[in-house]
């Protein structure tokens, strides 16, 4: 895994992996047919965030550069985190988060 800076290119793959881990994780909260998730909403979101220099954007890639793995932090605060569903039980929350540490400070 490695973990880089978020460009611009990442956003619609990013997009899809943070609706796709959405939908299922907070399916009892935001059902889609009331709460659709903000696509729109997360992309401008996410453009403000990279062009800001007090924010941290980060993504993680496998080996054959997918994206697996999203993060925003500023100042030692985690904004923003997830990984792909198909990483879920595997571990990779926390070796971005501090096992590896990669986004640790």
């Amino acid at each position: 895994m490695i973990v880089r800076a978020l460009a611009a290119a990442d956003l619609p793959s990013l997009i899809d992996l943070q609706e796709a881990g959405a939908v299922v994780g907070m399916a009892d909260v935001f059902p889609q047919d009331q709460y659709p998730f903000p696509r729109e909403a997360i992309l401008d979101r996410w453009s403000d965030e990279i062009n800001d220099d007090s924010i941290g954007t980060y993504v993680a890639v496998d080996d054959d550069g997918q994206l697996i793995g999203f993060a925003a932090t500023r100042e030692g605060e985690l904004l923003h985190f997830g990984t792909a569903l198909a990483t879920w039980g595997q571990g990779t929350a926390s070796e971005l988060l501090g096992g590896g540490g990669r986004l640790a400070p």
